[in-house]
């Protein structure tokens, strides 16, 4: 299992990388926003990184939930043991104002529990991490494990 874990994860923060890369440029010229049913912005970023991430994740033939993305009707989403949760672009608000404030979310949940997560800061291209082996930041291509604190009891897991 190991072995498909790291694999998962290679393909989740490509997919992160990429699809940052992508809403920068958009992110560096003009760009139109439009409106979801719930009143939220919508951008031509968001849906470029969508894309980007669905290609890569298909590979895991894992299913995909994503903010933008077509959903499958809760009937069959119900069944599945293993999806991904996506948000191409969390922060659409943030990136229409242009103060940085944006990320790149995806995670693995197996059986209701997120066993996988990748999170990517475009703007300072950091790109968080976390799986069985831990908590990870890379900025500059240097990487550091993270601490995990468990809050119930306020002390250090790994």
């Amino acid at each position: 299992m190991q072995e498909k874990e790291n694999k998962w994860l290679s393909i989740a923060k490509k997919a992160a990388f990429e699809a940052g890369l992508e809403i920068l440029k958009v992110y560096e010229k003009d760009f139109k926003v439009t409106y979801k049913k719930d009143d939220s912005p919508l951008t031509i970023a968001d849906q470029n990184a969508n894309d980007i991430i669905e290609n890569l994740l298909k590979e895991t033939s894992i299913p995909i939930l994503s903010e933008e993305g077509k959903h499958a009707d809760f009937q069959e989403r119900k069944k599945w043991s293993q999806l991904w949760i996506v948000d191409p672009l969390d922060g659409t608000k943030e990136f229409v104002k242009r103060n940085g404030e944006f990320t790149v979310n995806i995670a693995l949940v197996e059986n209701g529990v997120p066993i996988m997560g990748v999170i990517f800061v475009p703007v300072m291209n950091w790109l968080y991490y976390s799986s069985s082996l831990g908590a990870f930041k890379v900025v500059k291509g240097k990487t550091d494990k993270l601490p995990i604190i468990n809050n119930r009891t306020n002390t250090v897991v790994v």
